[in-house]
């Protein structure tokens, strides 16, 4: 004999389907307030930094031809050039007071890493640094563009820049290193190289200005 579905088990199921249903417009009402929340703004008032080693110096270019310099001629703004050849991020962090904050950014440009890889730093400590690094622009009011040098960086890069709301540019140099005609040396562009950088980078924060 074939039981006929008993009167009350049917209203419990519509009761369930009905409240499943209420959860799932609650869940996506929260999902879709947390991805407005997270939107990316870029204060109005304030200075544009670019922070960095050589790469942000400008090694390998002319004068006038570092990606700062091409940045601030696409934007029509000045931009503080604050990049210093040589540096680790942790030679980065320990200037990052007097040489960034103190400038009061709205948008600091952070490409730092490069030579960290060079002497064999830990990666572990790379990202530490980073992180460090990016949470105190972040405290300080100043919007975050994080940019990875190399490929061997980009997912931890990704992760920070994802847990503080920063832009992101993975592998900044994979389409320059590879192409002799925008390369200075092994591991700097020329003027050519630096052009590239600077509209990848102008493509990323115009939208935001």
């Amino acid at each position: 004999m074939v039981r006929g579905i008993n009167p009350l088990s049917r209203k419990l199921r519509r009761v369930s389907l009905h409240l499943l249903h209420r959860l799932l417009l609650f869940f996506s009402l929260l999902v879709i307030l947390g991805c407005l929340s997270a939107q990316i703004s870029i204060p109005k008032e304030g200075s544009i930094v670019c922070f960095g080693d050589s790469l942000t110096e400008g090694s390998g270019a002319g004068i006038g031809e570092d990606y700062p310099t091409v940045l601030s001629n696409l934007l029509n703004e000045k931009i503080v050039n604050a990049g210093r050849s040589g540096d680790t991020t942790e030679d980065a962090l320990m200037r990052l007071d007097s040489d960034v904050l103190s400038r009061n950014p709205r948008l600091t440009i952070v490409l730092l890493g490069g030579n960290d890889f060079l002497t064999g730093k830990r990666i572990e400590d790379t990202y530490r640094n980073i992180e460090e690094i990016v949470k105190k622009i972040k405290e300080s009011g100043s919007a975050v563009l994080l940019i990875s040098p190399i490929g061997r960086y980009d997912k931890g890069y990704q992760r920070i820049a994802t847990k503080y709301n920063c832009l992101f540019i993975p592998h900044i140099l994979r389409s320059i290193l590879g192409n002799p005609k925008y390369k200075y040396d092994s591991v700097h562009p020329n003027s050519k190289g630096y052009r590239v950088m600077a509209e990848m980078i102008y493509k990323k924060i115009e939208p935001y200005l």
